[in-house]
């Protein structure tokens, strides 16, 4: 959306917008320059010497030649995107042009370059999640279909889900299971459970692959059943 935006006020340059998409694809090694230094992997030098072919970008590969010291102590750095970049390249580049440098030389970090270049045109709340709203969730959702989570790691709604439960009187009707080693059994009775005895359940099925497939075959059947509790 951020560069939808800024293609649409003519911002965007669009041979640079390739090479972030795709990076530098080396079609003449015959007469690519050959790496100055041993500490820049192969691959990451083919981005440099393609990216030195766009307008803007020129010397780029001279500039490895000329300070490999400095380049070396900017490319070890564990935030590259927030220290200058080597002589000349930190006043001549402008913000989306020095992301194609991070892009070529750590790529590790341009999802970092990517968050803080929409902030700085779009806002800090593009690049924040939504906060998600259980309860919303609930209202719209029906008694047929589960409602299932995929977490990023790290996170947990279980307090969250709990603070629910509680605000709906759910609490004797609520049952947490952990699969494991023979859990399967267990959590298709509570299943059934759930969907005939009022119960709501928060057991992680997902993520038992022998049971993703009969879950979901499971649910699918229930879509046109109406003899469900909510």
């Amino acid at each position: 959306m951020c560069m939808k935006i800024l293609d649409a006020q003519e911002k965007v340059i669009h041979s640079e917008y390739a090479f972030l998409l795709r990076g530098g694809i080396v079609l003449d090694r015959e007469n690519q320059p050959d790496k100055p230094v041993a500490w820049l992997p192969d691959e990451t030098w083919d981005n440099i010497t393609e990216l030195d072919n766009l307008a803007g970008f020129h010397g780029l590969v001279a500039s490895f030649e000329q300070f490999p010291r400095d380049w070396n102590n900017w490319y070890i750095d564990t935030e590259p995107e927030n220290i200058p970049l080597i002589a000349e390249w930190e006043t001549n580049l402008n913000v989306f042009q020095k992301m194609l440098v991070i892009r070529s030389c750590r790529p590790d970090r341009i999802s970092f370059c990517i968050a803080n270049f929409i902030v700085l045109n779009l806002g800090q709340r593009f690049v924040e999640p939504p906060v998600l709203d259980l309860k919303a969730v609930l209202d719209d959702s029906v008694a047929q279909t589960p409602l299932i989570f995929v977490l990023s790691p790290g996170v947990d709604p279980t307090s969250t889900l709990m603070q629910l439960v509680d605000s709906q009187e759910m609490t004797n009707h609520f049952m947490t299971l952990s699969l494991g080693q023979g859990q399967a059994p267990i959590a298709t009775r509570s299943v059934l459970m759930q969907v005939f005895n009022k119960l709501w359940l928060k057991s992680p099925v997902i993520l038992c692959g022998s049971m993703t497939v009969l879950t979901f075959q499971f649910f699918d059947q229930l879509s046109s059943t109406t003899s469900i509790s909510p």
